[in-house]
């Protein structure tokens, strides 16, 4: 039986073009459009109902927060949408598991196509409450 929680960790990656500060011999520095890969680390939490083709979950990133719906999982794909909160597009990922890793790609009309890895990890919904650190802290706990 599958976990109904999971706590996702991934990265993505953009290509992205930029202006750039360049060297020329002849006439010193100059504006450049320089290529580069953008990495952007995201991390959130997957949920699902007693129906494990359909759940909901919610990431942050560096863009923000968004919402995660059409959450599949099967075997050995993963696939959701996500919609950052302050914006209307849609992006869509696609995973296939590769050993311990979920590797696939995201698309969108705003964002294009790119790449993306993540680790989806099984918990239980206890994992979000303070209990059991006390084997650690003692009666000195931090909250």
């Amino acid at each position: 039986m599958k976990n109904k929680l999971y706590l996702i960790h991934g990265i993505f990656f953009q290509n992205n073009t930029m202006l750039g500060i360049g060297f020329d011999s002849e006439i010193g520095e100059r504006v450049e459009i320089q290529q580069a890969t953008f990495r952007t680390m995201f991390a959130g939490v997957i949920k699902f109902t007693d129906n494990f083709y359909e759940g909901v979950g919610a990431l942050s990133d560096h863009y923000g927060p968004s919402v995660l719906t059409d959450v599949s999982l099967e075997e050995t794909i993963i696939r959701f949408n996500k919609k950052y909160e302050r914006r209307s597009d849609i992006i869509s990922y696609e995973f296939k598991k590769d050993g311990d890793i979920w590797v696939g790609s995201y698309s969108g009309q705003a964002v294009g196509m790119g790449a993306v890895k993540c680790l989806l990890i099984p918990i239980s919904e206890d994992f979000f409450l303070p209990t059991g650190l006390e084997k650690f802290f003692g009666d000195d706990l931090p909250f």
